[in-house]
Formats: C-alpha cells, sequence, structure tokens
C-alpha cells in the first residue's frame, strides 16, 4: 500500500503530530510499504523529516479550492490518507474519499471525522464527546509511542533527577513558568527545549545555577531515560515517559489536554498540576512532594499500564481490513 499522511505542525499546534507521524512511517518502512507526508512549511518540523530521511512534500492544508487532496492522491498513485491534524473538516475529508481513498484519521475532534473509514481516538478520555467516525478505535491500546522506549524501560525508585520538556514548541511558554517556580522551591532541573522553541530569552533571564539547558538532543528517549521524574505538557510526552518507567508531573498547554492529564493521574504513573493558566508554585510543591513519596509505585504503574510496541500491529491490520 501507499499511504499519504496530512499533518501539521508549528509554533501554535506543536510538534506532536510531526514526531507521531514520523513513528508510523518509520513502521510503514518496516513492512515494506510506502508513504509520503504532507505538511505545512515550518522549518523546524521540515529539517526533523530531512534529518531522518523521511519523504515529504510541503502543502497547504487550509486551502479549501484548489483540489490539492486528488492531485496528491493522483500524483503518488496513493490507497490511504491518513489525517493527524487534531480539527479536519467535512469538505476536505469529502475531497478526499471523492479520490477513491480509505481515509484514516487520529485524534480528530472536527466535523472530517465523521466520514473517515477509521478514526484511531486513542486519547479520547473525554466521555462528554463523542469520536466520530465509520469505526473507532478508541483508548490507549492504540497509542503509537517511540519504539525506542521498548529499550530504555527502568522502574524509578529515588528522585534525584527531574527533567523539564513541555513539547517541541512549547506555544505560551510554560517552561519559563515552571522553571521560576523550580526555582522559587530551590529545586534543580534539566531543562529541555524542543527545535521550535520561542523563548529563550525569557527562559535566560531566569536561569540560575541550578538548571542545565538540554536542546537539539538526537532523542528525547534517550534524554529521559536519564531521569526520575518529569514535567510534560498533557501530550503525548507523559504516556511515553510513564511507558518507560519515568513519572510525570503534567501540566496541560492546551485545553484539550485536561483529559490526558487526569487519565494519567487517575491511572497512577502521573501527578496532573492543570491547566497551564492556573498553574501555581504550591500545586508545583504539593505534585513535587507526591512524586517523592510515590515515585516507585508511580513507575511501575507506567510500565504496566503502557505497551510501546503494540499499537503499531494493531492500527495496521485494521487499515488493511478497511
Amino acid at each position: 500500500m501507499t499511504f499519504g499522511i496530512c499533518i501539521e505542525s508549528s509554533h501554535q499546534k506543536g510538534m506532536g503530530h510531526l514526531f507521531r507521524a514520523m513513528h508510523f512511517c518509520t513502521y510503514l518502512r518496516s513492512k515494506g510499504d510506502s508513504y509520503i507526508i504532507f505538511i505545512n512549511p515550518h522549518k523546524a518540523s521540515l529539517d526533523c523529516l530531512r534529518d531522518k530521511g523521511l519523504s515529504f512534500e510541503t502543502v497547504d492544508p487550509t486551502d479549501s479550492s484548489s483540489g490539492w487532496e486528488s492531485t496528491l492522491a493522483s500524483r503518488h498513485n496513493l490507497d490511504v490518507w491518513i489525517n493527524d491534524r487534531l480539527d479536519t473538516n467535512e469538505d476536505h475529508a469529502r475531497r478526499v474519499k471523492l479520490s477513491g481513498l480509505k481515509l484514516i484519521t487520529f485524534d480528530d475532534h472536527g466535523t472530517g471525522a465523521a466520514l473517515s473509514d477509521l478514526h484511531v481516538a486513542s486519547m479520547a478520555f473525554d466521555d462528554s464527546e463523542q469520536a466520530l467516525g465509520h469505526k473507532v478505535l478508541r483508548g490507549v491500546d492504540y497509542l503509537i509511542l517511540n519504539p525506542e522506549i521498548s529499550s530504555r524501560r527502568r522502574l524509578r525508585r529515588r528522585m534525584d533527577r527531574i527533567v523539564v520538556s513541555l513539547g517541541g514548541s512549547d506555544t505560551y511558554g510554560v517552561t519559563v513558568k515552571a522553571a521560576i517556580m523550580l526555582k522559587e522551591l530551590g529545586q534543580p532541573a534539566v531543562i529541555h527545549i524542543g527545535p521550535a522553541f520561542a523563548h529563550r530569552e525569557a527562559l535566560q533571564a531566569n536561569m540560575g545555577g541550578e538548571f542545565i539547558l538540554a536542546e537539539s538532543v538526537a532523542s528525547l528517549v534517550e534524554l529521559f531515560s536519564g531521569f526520575d521524574l518529569a514535567i510534560t505538557g498533557g501530550g503525548v510526552t507523559p504516556f511515553e515517559a510513564n511507558a518507560a518507567g519515568l513519572p510525570a508531573l503534567i501540566i496541560a498547554n492546551e485545553l484539550f489536554e485536561i483529559p490526558n492529564g487526569r487519565f494519567l493521574h487517575s491511572a497512577g504513573s502521573s501527578y496532573f498540576l492543570g491547566y497551564h493558566e492556573n498553574l501555581e508554585s504550591k500545586t508545583m510543591s504539593k505534585g513535587l512532594a507526591f512524586a517523592s513519596s510515590k515515585l516507585n509505585d508511580m513507575s511501575k504503574r507506567g510500565m504496566d499500564r503502557f505497551c510501546p510496541q503494540d499499537a503499531f500491529e494493531r492500527i495496521y491490520s485494521e487499515i488493511q481490513n478497511v
């Protein structure tokens, strides 16, 4: 089969969709399938794709008049179209379907999901929101995680080293807010910033001797392997951390991340600090104290609950049967 994977990645939208697409394309290559990634022209994201040697073509996903979907479907002789864009619309989905393709969508909150042949709703934790699609795969059994995690899993017993990692772009500069709070609490940490981080000046103004800056890391999974607790956003990152046995304090960067944080908190593998606009030092202090006292149990729960390998096979099998 030949797959077209359409994503959006930017400072505003973050880079989680990009990383998920990269993992899935690597899996498709192992199966002998062809793929092409369609992505908006975001320099940091394009650099990541070039570094990994992945095939891509830049598009304007907001274009609603040129019929670019059918043009690309014909040019690349596609069989399957995958959307990983958070919020697709019905007109776009209809144009894809009229091109004769299987339409798959990932964690799609838009009206376009209703026309999908398969909706992989792996992060649908808000019971009040219905996941739309002809067939819906709901739950963390379908959550795509970095396969590198499998070789990096270990049980954490003591909270000696903390890492802060709040996304490839950190749209709202929550890293700076977290650094200020950790500084007030006298808590040392390594602060990781992603390739599209745009708050460097503000962060450096609040960096003291208790902080070490990590950037341009080859592998976030490898970086995380040396730590005992992570402070993360509410996207895929805390799931990957927990799967490796690394507990997390979660700060929701977006409102739609709040159910993710609550889910992981209820699973006992992370501690949810709340939405970033409401974050206070006393909440951070409470989270650190809880993690310090429950670290071993949180680590074990994460490894028991989340498997980094099986989702690829489950999703691929379902796509073949559409």
